[in-house]
């Protein structure tokens, strides 16, 4: 028997393309007490108890740094949520990768501020991670041509990374362009008795007959699973109170529902998606619910992962209650009391205006 791939023998000679890759939204986010439980954050651990636990697919925004410094990981601006640089965001998977030999990862990065390939591959070379990074061969070949796991730890090339934008650069040519790739279904979900599975994006692949287009191209799915509670006034916010539910049944329903829905129904063989992305991962059970579709009933080499943290009176610079613009709003003003921060037009406009085309 093979050893353990992605934490399990059953998945080691099935292709890449073969299996369910669970994935945490906004992965450098975090909401605990080092960020005052900022609204803006979409897990409650970081990217090494995520990759412990069984994810093994990292979501994450990238902007560029105002100063004129490497790009930074930031949700919709960096004066709200600075998740650090992408080199060490990188540095740390690949720490995590070197001490876990047999794995797979696969990270999807939201290019919104479009960093060109060439600005990009400093971050890979000084975290080491252009090392593992995996090229299709030949190039432009689609996910469901993808080598097994096992081949691609074989080959100790074992990062897939996926780009919105600044992907298909031959000089740089492990980063592969998403929508060449991956199709998404809707991320601005604010109703949870309305999940759907139907292509948002690309654009090419939207409206009747695109899921077709998208499976005779070799482009794969990708379920975006998780929540905003609409504030008014285009604002959003993650939808926390419901995770548990949106992490456990819903998940589990809007799997099949997706699968025997008229949009997947008529594919051969009937998909499941190849990627979802959750919110939270730790609450609910997502985790063994992508066991399941996987039909891996033994997994190993896993770390349980701490208990959801607590938020304390004091923890959230005063705004203990609010949630949304209001929380968002204190934040900034925070900055600028205690931290001297001369924020632009922007932040103003993101703190009390539309956020929906920001979030992600």
């Amino acid at each position: 028997m093979n050893a353990a791939c992605n934490n399990s023998p059953h998945l080691c000679d099935l292709s890449y393309g073969a299996i369910t890759h669970l994935g945490t939204h906004n992965s450098p986010f975090i909401r605990d007490k080092s960020t005052s439980f900022s609204t803006s954050g979409n897990q409650y651990f970081n990217v090494t108890v995520q990759l412990d636990a069984g994810i093994r697919l990292l979501q994450g925004q990238l902007h560029r740094d105002s100063n004129g410094g490497e790009p930074r990981l930031c949700h919709s601006t960096c004066t709200l949520m600075d998740g650090g640089t992408l080199r060490d965001w990188l540095s740390h998977i690949k720490a995590w990768m070197d001490q876990h030999a047999s794995e797979v990862v696969t990270l999807l990065i939201a290019n919104g501020d479009r960093v060109t390939a060439s600005e990009l591959l400093p971050s890979f070379t000084n975290s080491g991670t252009d090392l593992l990074a995996f090229v299709p061969s030949p190039a432009g070949t689609r996910i469901p041509k993808f080598p097994t796991l096992q081949t691609m730890i074989k080959d100790d090339k074992r990062l897939v990374v996926f780009v919105t934008a600044g992907g298909g650069d031959a000089s740089v040519p492990f980063l592969l362009n998403e929508w060449d790739y991956i199709w998404e279904t809707k991320w601005e979900n604010t109703d949870p008795k309305a999940w759907s599975c139907a292509v948002d994006r690309p654009g090419r692949l939207r409206g009747e007959g695109g899921i077709k287009r998208a499976q005779s191209e070799g482009v794969v799915p990708l379920l975006n699973w998780y929540l905003y509670v609409n504030m008014g006034l285009g604002m959003m916010r993650p939808y926390v109170e419901v995770i548990t539910d949106t992490n456990g049944p819903s998940l589990t329903t809007g799997l099949e529902t997706c699968k025997d829905s008229s949009h997947w129904a008529a594919l051969l063989p009937p998909r499941v998606p190849t990627f979802v992305l959750v919110d939270f991962f730790n609450d609910g059970s997502p985790i063994a619910t992508i066991d399941a579709l996987n039909n891996v009933t033994d997994p190993v080499n896993r770390v349980t992962p701490p208990p959801t943290p607590t938020q304390t009176e004091g923890e959230n610079w005063g705004s203990k209650g609010k949630s949304g613009g209001e929380r968002v709003l204190d934040e900034l003003l925070f900055k600028i009391d205690n931290e001297g921060l001369s924020p632009k037009w922007g932040d103003w406009i993101l703190a009390s205006g539309d956020w929906a085309n920001l979030w992600i």
